[in-house]
């Protein structure tokens, strides 16, 4: 999904969980008598669940493993494990789910022996999965393959479908805990005969067939009212920031360890939907990824937004955009919203968002923004109002009241928008922006596109230059152990005949982020221009879409951006050449404080 619109959804209050028939298994098995446990107990008979879920899906390479219906499995899995009363009740019910996938599984309570596997002949083709940068399906550059490796003389040749070198040892075997006694192991390879992985039985692919097509069997609608859908979504979530997100490398094991009982307990106790996307919220915070605030969008209601808009100014929240005839003029103070002072809640919101202090301050007012059910009291000229607001059709009012993507400011000096489709004026004005003056780009967007970007390279230089680094992570093992990473290819700049010779400018706040932001990186590691504003959101990494569960997806950074100096750039941000601190009497007079700072810089030069 593009992120430009995306970033107009907000964060939180504008959210889509569609109702979404599913089946729950009717229980096959009468052996494994289940009642009801309290919180703790129930939450660790997930976390076992969940942890063996995503060794399984991501790191066990049966091909009943990488046919499954994951997403539905994961909602089954929950209500089939939750209530075991103790570690041998519920090494059964896993048995019961995973053994069907993982006939070559061994799970067992410490102290006692692994249950024999029957021997499997060796071939000499073995697979194994191999996770170039987080599986999922919005960054083509990300790929997550089960690869072959061929065998002779005891060795390993390097097979052309590889993705990297890096490939687990021949019978290598992951050995995890699952509770206080409960071990399992779970071979990472697996030999292949006739195209078929070894070791299914006849007994277990008869559970397998059977399993799905008890998955395909829509019983009943599950919404996040039924806690089995939310156990699913907080165990598929983790496991992808666990096992994938490039933030947990330098994070400490037991920090990312914990974080799955902690959230599975929250989604218990979840009355709403929002309390709900609050809690997985929650667990990406831990990644401290702006990109994450884009998850969870609702197409419907792309437009659906407050009639202003708002910024943290003079220390208050201000109205800096209204339309001309509305209640609500620009310079009017928002005293309060939905009964707490106003500044107060934006701060608070602010904690809970993940990403760098500037993009949640962004974020924090831009979700209130999107949120029909807000309740403000607001200032104007000395009176004090409290309005509602219900679901309304609204058309979305610009940030910063630009109504166009060029603009002749005079003495030579130009105004583009990349905000707005920015390439029909690149190229029809190609001439008279070469021989400018200056040029002021406006880099306030989440919107730039490669395109774009492209095009104002080519108008800016035609000169070499270095674009900014991403590292990818080469995973084989779970929690990203011995994990290696690569700089992503780069393709090269194609280097125009003729450029600009003038002043260049570029405009930047706290939402500029992803594409933008990684263009305002290059601009400044490469001296291309004078960055104005204010520090942008520290989210520039290629990002990647997974499935939480069913229709409900979650986005996170992909590849870690680097400077070319090699410090990591992630939540940091860009810093402008020239700051920017918005005025109340500029706001009042409807003065663009960004592009008066550009012009005067301009045409002090």
């Amino acid at each position: 999904m593009d992120i430009k619109i995306l970033r107009i959804i907000g964060l939180l209050v504008v959210i889509g969980l569609v109702a979404i028939g599913l089946n729950f298994m009717p229980d096959k098995q009468a052996d494994v008598k289940i009642k009801k446990q309290n919180i703790d107990k129930r939450a660790a008979n997930l976390e076992a669940f969940g942890r063996l879920y995503g060794y399984i899906r991501y790191f066990h390479p049966s091909d009943e493993s990488a046919s499954l219906d994951w997403t539905r499995f994961g909602v089954y899995g929950a209500e089939k494990v939750k209530d075991a009363a103790n570690e041998r009740e519920l090494k059964a019910a896993l048995n019961e789910l995973f053994l069907p996938i993982a006939p070559t599984l061994s799970l067992y309570i410490e102290g006692e022996k692994p249950s024999k596997q029957a021997k499997i002949k060796p071939t000499s083709d073995i697979v194994a999965w191999q996770h170039y940068g987080p599986p999922g399906n919005a960054a083509p550059i990300f790929r997550s393959n089960r690869t072959k490796a061929k065998l002779a003389d005891g060795r390993r040749l390097l097979d052309k479908e590889m993705l990297f070198s890096n490939f687990p040892k021949t019978g290598e075997k992951f050995e995890g805990q699952l509770g206080k006694s409960l071990r399992v192991s779970v071979p990472l390879t697996l030999y292949i005969e006739n195209g078929k992985t070894l070791g299914t039985t006849k007994k277990s692919w008869e559970d397998f067939e059977e399993l799905k097509k008890e998955l395909l069997n829509p019983d009943r609608n599950l919404t996040t009212a039924n806690e089995d859908y939310r156990y699913a979504g907080i165990i598929s979530s983790w496991n992808m920031l666990a096992h994938f997100h490039p933030a947990f490398t330098n994070m400490p094991y037991e920090e990312v360890n914990g974080q799955l009982g902690i959230s599975l307990k929250n989604a218990a106790n979840n009355k709403t939907r929002e309390d709900y996307i609050e809690t997985l919220s929650s667990l990406m915070l831990t990644t401290n990824d702006g990109l994450a605030t884009f998850s969870f969008p609702d197409q419907v209601n792309v437009y659906r937004r407050l009639p202003f808009v708002a910024d943290l100014v003079d220390g208050q929240i201000v109205i800096t955009v209204a339309p001309q005839y509305g209640e609500f003029k620009t310079g009017d103070i928002i005293e309060t919203i939905n009964g707490e002072d106003s500044k107060s809640y934006i701060e608070s919101l602010a904690k809970t968002l993940p990403g760098s202090p500037q993009f949640k301050l962004w974020s924090a007012i831009d979700s209130v923004l999107g949120n029909m059910e807000t309740k403000i009291v607001y200032s104007h000229d000395g009176h004090k109002r409290e309005v509602s607001f219900t679901e309304r059709d609204l058309h979305y009012i610009d940030e910063f009241n630009r109504t166009g993507n060029y603009g002749v400011l005079g003495n030579g000096i130009y105004y583009i928008n990349s905000a707005m489709n920015a390439i029909p004026v690149l190229d029809s004005n190609r001439e008279e922006l070469i021989h400018a003056k200056g040029i002021i780009i406006d880099l306030r967007t989440s919107g730039l596109d490669d395109f774009s970007y492209a095009k104002i390279k080519d108008l800016i230089t035609n000169k070499p230059a270095k674009s900014p680094a991403e590292r990818v992570m080469r995973v084989i093992y779970p929690y990203r152990k011995d994990v290696t990473s690569e700089e992503m290819p780069s393709p090269d700049s194609t280097l125009a005949d003729e450029t600009f010779k003038g002043k260049v400018v570029f405009l930047s706040y706290g939402g500029t982020i992803g594409r933008a932001e990684h263009f305002l990186t290059y601009v400044k590691e490469n001296q291309l221009g004078t960055i104005v504003g204010q520090p942008t959101a520290g989210a520039s990494g290629t990002y990647q879409s997974f499935p939480i569960t069913l229709n409900l997806h979650g986005i996170m950074t992909g590849a870690e951006p680097f400077s070319r100096e090699g410090y990591s750039t992630y939540a940091v941000g860009v810093e402008p050449d020239i700051p920017v601190v918005r005025t109340m009497e500029g706001v009042r007079n409807g003065v663009d404080e960004y592009i008066e700072k550009a012009l005067e810089m301009i045409r002090d030069n």
